[in-house]
């Protein structure tokens, strides 16, 4: 019914509070989160908790984390068509390699792992800036309970959004990866990535000619040396026989002065 005062039209109002549903947690699909200490890049050997996120939009045909993201045939094909017998070896099941946890609980088991030692959380993955929605609030509140935060991503995903406090290991990924380098390399992504004051760029390299892609990358960037950290492919190579990386940097220096 519509009532009139003094010339006014009023109309009904109507409360929404029982029908309205209640806002769901925000919620990331989590691999493992465990302590231990960094072994890559510029703070190598600070003990830090890990949060491995699932999924990613890349498959590296060496990747060490193939639970992350390889849960389906037509993926696990298509790395074979272009790893052959370097492919992942198998397909995971992601109903029991990932977990739906929220930022809250995930908060807690965070502060739980860290105890009174540790003040430094990595974020990895796969590729955790998929998940940068519901990062930011949780990264935000790991900052102001005191926490140093790295991200370690794939430099395919913009990090805007992010708090500007947290330091970014930029790892690109070089033909020694298999893909097509217009999926692995987005240089503007890459650009955003590094005008951020606490960012560095991590190359995997397996051989002497990672490191002439890895000098044209730095090169298009325009980056300091001291801000690209190198680290070995491991054990095997994929492209052929295993080179020591001493041994890689250690022509490099002769043949590349610019590096």
């Amino acid at each position: 019914m519509l009532r009139v005062a003094r010339g006014i039209l009023l109309r009904p109002s109507f409360s929404t509070a029982s029908t309205s549903k209640p806002l769901k947690p925000p919620t990331l699909l989590l691999s493992e989160v465990f302590a231990s200490v960094q072994g890559e890049g510029p703070f190598t050997g600070r003990p830090s908790v890990f949060t491995r996120l699932g999924v990613c939009n890349l498959s590296c045909a060496w990747c060490d984390t193939p639970y992350t993201w390889l849960f389906d045939r037509d993926r696990h094909r298509k790395v074979a068509a272009r790893a052959g017998p370097h492919a992942q070896p198998r397909i995971y099941d992601k109903r029991t390699e990932l977990t739906r946890t929220t930022t809250d609980h995930l908060f807690r088991d965070v502060r739980a792992l860290a105890g009174e030692g540790i003040r430094a959380v990595v974020i990895t993955g796969g590729e955790p800036l998929l998940q940068k929605k519901h990062l930011q609030a949780f990264v935000t509140r790991l900052i102001d309970d005191g926490f140093a935060i790295e991200f370690e991503t794939n430099g395919t995903v913009s990090p805007e959004g992010l708090p500007r406090g947290v330091h970014l290991n930029v790892s690109p990924k070089l033909e020694n990866s298999m893909q097509p380098v217009e999926q692995r390399i987005k240089l503007q992504v890459l650009k955003e990535c590094l005008a951020w004051p606490n960012s560095v760029l991590k190359f995997v390299v397996g051989e002497h000619r990672d490191l002439d892609e890895v000098c044209g990358i730095v090169e298009q960037l325009d980056i300091p040396s001291h801000r690209v950290f190198l680290m070995p492919l491991g054990t095997v190579c994929i492209c052929g026989s295993a080179v020591p990386l001493v041994e890689i940097t250690g022509l490099s220096i002769e043949s590349q002065s610019s590096f």
